[in-house]
Order: C-alpha cells, then structure tokens, then sequence
C-alpha cells in the first residue's frame, strides 16, 4: 500500500486511531490525529475521510492540517499504519527519514522495532540514525540480533555489478563486518 486510504482506516477503526495517536506521543510529537469526514454531495466521497492535526501544546488544542506541518509527518504515518494493520505481514518502506530530524529518525527506529514484534519490515534508509537506534535496541536487550538483518546493496569496486552483502550484528549491537568504505 502506498498509504492512499490511511484516513479511511482511520475513521473506521478507533482502535487503530488510538494506536497511532499513542505513537504519536511516543515520538514527542505535540499532535494527535483526528479524522474528519468531508461533507459531500456526490455519492462516490461519502466515504472520504481527511486527517486533521491536534496542536496539544494548547489547553483547547488548535486543528492543523497535515500538509501545513511540513512534510515528516506525511511521511511516517502511513507507515506507522501500515506497521499496525499488517500484523503477520510485511510492510515495506523506502527511505523514512526523509524530511525527518535526526532525533526523530532515531525515535522512529524505537516504534518500528515495537511494531516489528507483529509485523515484518523491509526498510530501505540512509539514516544512520535509525540504525543506531536500533542496534541500541539490540545492545539493551529489547531486541534480539538474529531478528535483525542488515544488508548493504553497492556495486563492486571497478564494476556495474550489484552487490548484495549482509553486515552481521552480535548481541553487543554492534557491527561484526565493516560498513564499505565510504558509507558513512
């Protein structure tokens, strides 16, 4: 899914609502969502839905539309619903921490690796970040290193050829194999 009926999910399951929102405040963000039908005469939007952010840095929290908040939070939400509604099943995500400040990429890493208990995922990221994050995780316990599988796709040297090679992490969280020269 490519996060085009996030609202519609939304609307129809308070629980799935209640989930994000909590995630949500995980990542110290100071928004809760709500999801606001659009009144409409035509029958084929009676069932469309719009997310609208809650500021709670306000005692009577002020509506914000999403698009007016920049675009991070655009970005994470459908996969943190993605991540609740395919439980069992693989969510796959393509560069999440774009548009995305260090420190919440790194918080981010913590929601993906809770999520990652029901939920499979393929995330392909530049974010050193998320990785640190995650093998903090690894580091404390939370997470177990055979669950954790790093690959590093390049060409090899003096070649077009792809390059496929799995950089192994010990239960210290820490790299067994070196990152190519020049990654970071």
């Amino acid at each position: 899914t490519t996060g085009d009926l996030t609202a519609a999910r939304l609307a129809h399951d308070p629980g799935l609502l209640a989930s994000v929102n909590r995630h949500l405040a995980d990542l110290d963000i100071a928004y809760q969502l709500e999801v606001v039908p659009l009144a409409a005469e035509d029958a084929l939007l009676r069932e469309a839905y719009t997310i609208r952010l809650l500021d709670q840095r306000y005692d009577d929290p002020i509506p914000i539309h999403v698009a007016d908040v920049g675009y991070g939070i655009s970005q994470l939400l459908p996969v943190i619903v993605a991540g609740a509604v395919s439980r069992g099943g693989t969510v796959i995500v393509e560069q999440p921490e774009l548009h995305v400040h260090p420190g919440l990429q790194a918080r981010f890493g913590q929601v993906l690796m809770e999520q990652a208990a029901d939920t499979n995922f393929i995330i392909e990221t530049h974010s050193e970040h998320l990785m640190l994050r995650l093998l903090r995780n690894v580091r404390g316990g939370l997470l177990s290193a055979s669950d954790l599988a790093v690959l590093y796709v390049g060409h090899k040297p003096d070649s077009t050829a792809t390059i496929v090679k799995r950089l192994d992490v010990d239960d210290d969280g820490e790299f067994v194999d070196w990152w190519p020269d020049g990654f970071f």
